[in-house]
């Protein structure tokens, strides 16, 4: 499950880097670059990993509790 997080992570942050300084096309042309980009971004790289990060920790919880259950069952 470590991997899994961490190639999400990985994913997530170059993705908030790519939108904050990567190059975007508009209907009308190169799009400039602003602050507005690099807020996107960086919302992008705390809001998505925070996500991310609850995610997982929830389909621990979940794997964790499962095999609680099993082990009372084998009981």
């Amino acid at each position: 499950m470590i991997i899994i997080y961490a190639l999400g992570a990985v994913y997530i942050t170059i993705e908030g880097i790519n939108k904050s300084f990567g190059r975007s096309y508009s209907d009308i042309g190169l799009e400039s670059f602003s602050d507005s980009r690099i807020l996107d971004g960086i919302g992008i790289v705390a809001i998505g990993n925070f996500f991310w990060r609850i995610v997982c920790k929830a389909a621990i919880v979940l794997f964790r509790i499962h095999d609680s259950l099993r082990a009372i069952e084998m009981n």
